[in-house]
């Protein structure tokens, strides 16, 4: 056997353990991308559902609970009321394999994903109160500011 061949021989197990290594961990890192996808896509439908739920709520019930109030606020038990719609809303929007992609993917229980959705719906609302309440933004006349005289600002 030639020196060549002697080298081959006693290397090549330990190239084949070495090339099998990296397969097992190129297969580690593709499942962990691929659930990392799969992650991401479930929770920007989650938000998209709640957003969708939680504006078509306001827009048909919430407005007309606030008119009829005499304050013009909602009491904690339709707030309370509004919030489990809500929930029921994305349940059904999700569906049961919606659901379930959630729980399995976060490793969650049935009461933790409600109390997701729940936490989603109520951070929602807070953020659509500071849209309305925030002011418009000034716009500045471009062609103006570019003269001499002070910039025109207008709302």
């Amino acid at each position: 056997m030639t020196p060549l061949a002697s080298l081959v021989v006693v290397f090549s197990p330990m190239f084949l353990a070495g090339l099998g290594w990296l397969g097992a961990k190129a297969w580690e890192l593709l499942k962990k991308k691929v659930k990392n996808e799969t992650l991401k896509s479930v929770l920007l439908r989650l938000d998209s559902v709640v957003l969708t739920v939680v504006k078509g709520l306001q827009q048909t019930v919430v407005e007309d609970l606030k008119k009829a109030s005499a304050d013009g606020k909602l009491s904690s038990e339709e707030r309370r009321r509004l919030k489990q719609q809500a929930l029921e809303e994305v349940h059904r929007a999700l569906g049961s394999r919606g659901v379930k992609e959630l729980r399995d993917l976060l490793d969650l229980w049935e009461h933790d994903v409600d109390k997701l959705i729940g936490t989603k719906v109520e951070a929602t609302v807070f953020d659509l109160k500071k849209e309305v309440a925030r002011p418009e933004p000034v716009s500045v006349d471009h062609q103006q500011a570019a003269t001499s005289d002070p910039p025109v600002v207008s709302r």
